[in-house]
């Protein structure tokens, strides 16, 4: 069972030699049309990364949702662990020019955890999924 994730934004994380930003929650989706038989009828078109985090003071994702043709480009990594508590990569998700399309700060003071949440939601070029097997994917239409 995965038990963890991260994101890491290229050119950033490295540049100021910040640590992977650890994820609250992330999922990530692809879609295609279907005709009035339901079969599909188109590639995929449309990836879309949904994650949440913990809000830091860095605005990075902000000003990538301020600025027209801002493009990023990152590795989301899901972990897992051995019984020894070994962590180790079960799932990377590898994507570029990634536009970020959702952006919201929420802040919550009733319960026991007051940090603020940021929720983002990007649009993506192209995922790489790289688990068990390695799968590409690229919003031109082809896909393997």
């Amino acid at each position: 069972m995965l038990n963890g994730a991260e994101l890491e934004i290229d050119g950033y994380n490295f540049h100021y030699k910040e640590p992977a930003f650890p994820l609250i929650s992330c999922s990530y989706s692809f879609n295609r049309t279907v005709d009035h038989n339901v079969r599909a009828a188109s590639h995929v078109v449309f990836g879309l990364i949904k994650c949440e985090m913990y809000a830091t003071k860095k605005l990075f994702l902000l000003d990538a949702m301020l600025t027209s043709f801002n493009y990023i480009d990152g590795t989301i990594t899901f972990r897992d662990s051995l019984e020894s508590g070994e962590s180790y990569t079960a799932i990377s998700l590898k994507f570029k020019g990634g536009s970020v399309i959702d952006f919201a700060d929420s802040y919550n003071t009733v319960g026991y955890d007051t940090k603020m949440i940021r929720r983002f939601s990007l649009a993506v070029k192209e995922i790489t999924v790289v688990g068990a097997e390695e799968l590409f994917f690229t919003n031109d239409g082809t896909d393997s």
